[in-house]
């Protein structure tokens, strides 16, 4: 270490210059660093100025990928014991692509220090200065994602607390405002206000597969491991105290676009609760709200959701990235929990209740007209002429109710119209296995007879059973219940016809009507 200063001098500026260096072997890191400053000392030594202030510092490590580090201060100080005012001026902090400057005042240095005033962080690339601190940040989809961020805001600093008020943050796209602040800085209790113009979160993710997993996938043992991985870091969230409101613009997430966003969060002794909102979503709206409790050992997480008036087709098309099944508009509600911490535990502890509506769309992959058309041919043993040969089926209504049971949907509700049919159905869909088990009953809306076509086999319903799975749905017609149902009035006639010759036969034996009993006790 070297020190070198003028002669002292009570209220006399000094030049004073200090350089030392720092080695720590075990973790083979040298610090070097330089000081050049003006100060000024009164005769109670309780006053202290330090004009052109010249700190400087290189810090090389192995652990530092360019092998060291430099960084650069520069500032004005001056002390008053007295008063207990500190007051820094034009600094000016430089380390890597780190540009920092403030001027920052501060009171009551030794009894109660608070230390206030503007920061400025000019714009730089967050990627690039992590990786010069040797901190390595995941893969994400946008290769220029945090390249650029820079901050404006006042500061007003405690030993134990910071509150960030005018806060203005640019995030690459993205411009974030409004005032955040930490209490207790040994166990953080987080309050925040902000608002964010846009924000695409898609670019932060992980990037995407080549190829989205099957359901058979999913559950074969070489993915059993990222299934059974933990979705809530329980740990940290027992720990989290946080309330705020965070708003949106607009914003993206995993491939859904939205606007006018609002959230509110509150979070503290382990239980973590959010109210959202969507103002505009797929030309609908979107409420809910979420409550999440890791107290126990295992987390319970409840949640509250409606959609109104949402245009499902684009919802889905961008959600899974190929062409959606259904089309139209749907109102749809749902009040779930489960217990868990990984997507396999929480579908298999899923209760709760659904309900939906959709109008005025079209269901891809089934047609009902077709199929109805299908089992008349086959009744009838006459050929099948197609006049329609989409494969869809056009409804004005679908609702139904659902109760969730440990993972399990039950519907027994599900009615579906159009001008020309009317659907029926009951059945379940299993979220563990993602097997589906309805039955549809098809009607075509009553027509008058024809010379073609009977009333009676206008007004036969049409059975139809689905099976398989979620992405690869099964449709089959189920005509040996339709024939019975078709031939009832048939197999009744014969029954009566059957009854009289045995009636006839044994009525000598059992006495008159005898048999008659007999028989229809036995049927």
């Amino acid at each position: 270490m070297n020190l070198e200063s003028d002669n002292l001098a009570f209220a006399e500026p000094m030049d004073v210059k200090l350089d030392f260096i720092l080695e720590n072997p075990k973790t083979r890191l040298t610090e070097s660093v330089k000081l050049a400053t003006v100060l000024n000392i009164n005769e109670k030594l309780d006053r202290f100025t330090l004009n052109d202030i010249d700190l400087s510092s290189q810090t090389q490590s192995e652990s530092i990928p360019a092998g060291s580090l430099n960084t650069q201060i520069n500032a004005k100080a001056a002390l008053d014991l007295s008063s207990q005012q500190l007051k820094i001026s034009d600094l000016k902090i430089h380390s890597g692509d780190l540009k920092i400057s403030a001027d920052i005042t501060g009171t009551s240095i030794k009894d109660n220090p608070i230390f206030e005033g503007p920061i400025s962080i000019a714009q730089f690339n967050p990627s690039q200065l992590l990786a010069q601190w040797n901190i390595g940040l995941p893969a994400m989809r946008d290769a220029e994602a945090l390249s650029r961020l820079s901050a404006d805001f006042n500061l007003q600093a405690s030993p134990t607390s910071a509150d960030l008020q005018n806060l203005i943050i640019q995030l690459d796209d993205s411009t974030i405002k409004g005032s955040t602040r930490i209490d207790n800085f040994s166990q953080p209790a987080i309050t925040f206000n902000l608002a964010i113009d846009s924000l695409d979160l898609d670019r932060y993710l992980a990037p995407e597969t080549q190829q989205k997993p099957s359901s058979k996938a999913i559950a074969s043992p070489a993915t059993t491991v990222a299934a059974e991985a933990s979705l809530f870091p329980v740990d940290t969230l027992k720990k989290l105290n946080a309330n705020g409101l965070l708003s949106i613009g607009k914003a993206k997430v995993n491939n859904l676009s939205m606007q006018g966003i609002n959230l509110k969060l509150t979070a503290e002794n382990g239980v973590l609760s959010t109210e959202q909102a969507v103002k505009e979503f797929y030309q609908g709206s979107y409420t809910g709200s979420l409550n999440l409790n890791v107290r126990n050992q295992e987390p319970i997480l409840a949640l509250n959701e409606r959609l109104a008036n949402v245009q499902i087709e684009p919802l889905l098309t961008n959600l899974e990235g190929e062409n959606a099944r259904i089309t139209g508009s749907v109102d749809a509600s749902a009040r779930l929990q489960g217990t868990g911490n990984n997507p396999e535990a929480l579908k298999s502890t899923l209760n709760g209740q659904l309900s939906f509506v959709f109008k005025n769309g079209v269901v891809k992959g089934i047609n009902l007209q077709q199929i109805i058309d299908e089992a008349k041919s086959i009744i009838k043993g006459k050929p099948l002429v197609i006049d329609n040969p989409k494969d869809q089926t056009v409804f004005s209504e679908i609702k139904g109710t659902a109760d969730v049971i440990n993972g399990l949907i039950v519907n027994k509700d599900l009615t579906a119209n159009s001008s020309r049919l009317r659907v029926n159905g009951e059945g379940s869909a299993d979220l563990k296995t993602e097997r589906l088990d309805y039955k549809l009953n098809a009607r075509l809306i009553e027509a008058k007879a024809t010379e073609t076509e009977s009333e009676k086999l206008s007004k036969m319903p049409v059975l139809i059973n689905i099976t398989g799975s979620f992405d690869k749905p099964v449709f089959t017609l189920d005509v040996a219940t339709m024939l019975i149902e078709k031939n009832k009035e048939k197999i009744e006639q014969k029954k009566e016809q059957l009854l009289e010759k045995l009636d006839k036969k044994l009525e000598k034996k059992l006495g008159p009507g005898g048999a008659s009993d007999l028989l229809k006790k036995f049927f």
